[in-house]
């Protein structure tokens, strides 16, 4: 699937906050240090800034992890490295707009 500049997943994506089950994500126009959030680029290619750890006790460390993706119809297939190995997600992408993006997470895997 062909995507146009600034469509959903496309871009750079923090602000994260959970709202009932589902997590919502802003666009942003850069990763800040320590924040959390993801960096969805054209070739399929992905950018987490997630835990550098396994401790979420404040202050929060954090660091870059690649990985890759693909768009399945509403459903964003996600394979990524974390701290401690990889994870396998599949998001289900419930509101995308050119700002903000609601989705559920509906399967993970980690693999160590």
């Amino acid at each position: 699937m062909e995507l146009l500049e600034g469509q959903f997943p496309l871009g750079v994506w923090t602000d994260l906050r959970y709202e009932q089950e589902a997590l919502v994500l802003n666009r942003s126009e850069e990763l800040k240090k320590n924040t959390m959030g993801y960096v969805f680029k054209a070739n399929g290619t992905l950018i987490v800034r997630d835990l550098a750890g396994w401790c979420g006790t404040p202050p929060i460390i954090t660091d870059d992890y690649s990985g890759k993706w693909r768009l399945q119809g509403n459903i964003l297939k996600i394979e990524r490295q974390y701290w401690g190995g990889s994870f396998i997600q599949q998001w289900e992408i419930l509101e995308a707009g050119s700002q903000q993006a609601t989705i559920k997470l509906i399967e993970s895997e980690s693999r160590n």
